[in-house]
């Protein structure tokens, strides 16, 4: 019993490190660069790829969605079901709150004005990722009554669609970037981060499901 415990509260503690990674990186440079202000976190990089339509700025945002996810099915092993739809709500509400108000605030000052307001097509495809997060989100609790290897497949799917879509588009705004700044430019270490968040939460859960699944029985 005392290496049960010891082992899940291990685990439990590098999966909440894995999590907070992905968020830390997230917020950290992507782009690095010896003037502050030239220095690109994950967020800057949607605002930067505005004037690349090719680019799909609203992906580099995939991180943030897909760690408020995890965060739900990584505490769908606790056994308090008041902790769990807890951690839910309060973690389905972030991404909205985050990374809409902008387009919140902006059809508000649109209603006092005479030229309406239009929701551009990144920004509503925004608002459906934003919303499918949320949804997704509020579904974890339920990963506690399902087959590990569901838990476990579903947690994987999430962590690749995590940082994957955001690598990729990554990828094809870096020469804009580097051809903005007239030098090349390394990876931020902000990036690398964050992928580890990934593989160490999901790592952290993998193992936890192997050698001490929850009891689904117990609420």
């Amino acid at each position: 019993m005392k290496n049960r415990n010891l082992i899940t509260l291990t685990l439990s503690a590098l999966a909440i490190l894995g999590l907070a990674l992905i968020v830390i990186g997230y917020l950290a440079p992507w782009v690095p660069h010896k003037t502050a202000a030239l220095t690109l976190i994950g967020p800057d990089l949607s605002a930067f790829a505005r004037a690349f339509p090719h680019v799909q700025r609203t992906l580099f945002h995939a991180p943030f969605i897909a760690a408020s996810i995890l965060t739900a099915l990584t505490a769908s092993r606790a056994e308090s079901g008041w902790f769990r739809w807890t951690v839910a709500i309060l973690t389905a509400t972030l991404p909205p709150a985050v990374l809409l108000s902008p387009i919140a605030i902006g059809a508000y000052q649109a209603l006092g004005g005479s030229t309406g307001f239009t929701l551009a097509p990144q920004d509503r495809t925004l608002v459906i990722l934003v919303g499918l997060g949320s949804l997704l989100t509020l579904l974890g609790p339920f990963g506690r009554n399902v087959r590990p290897w569901i838990r476990t497949a579903a947690g994987i799917i999430v962590a690749l669609l995590g940082f994957a879509p955001a690598l990729w588009q990554y990828g094809k705004l870096l020469p804009h970037v580097e051809e903005v700044y007239g030098r090349s430019v390394g990876i931020g270490w902000g990036l690398v981060v964050c992928v580890l968040g990934f593989v160490v939460n999901r790592t952290a859960c993998i193992l936890m499901d192997r050698y001490v699944p929850p009891n689904p029985g117990q609420s």
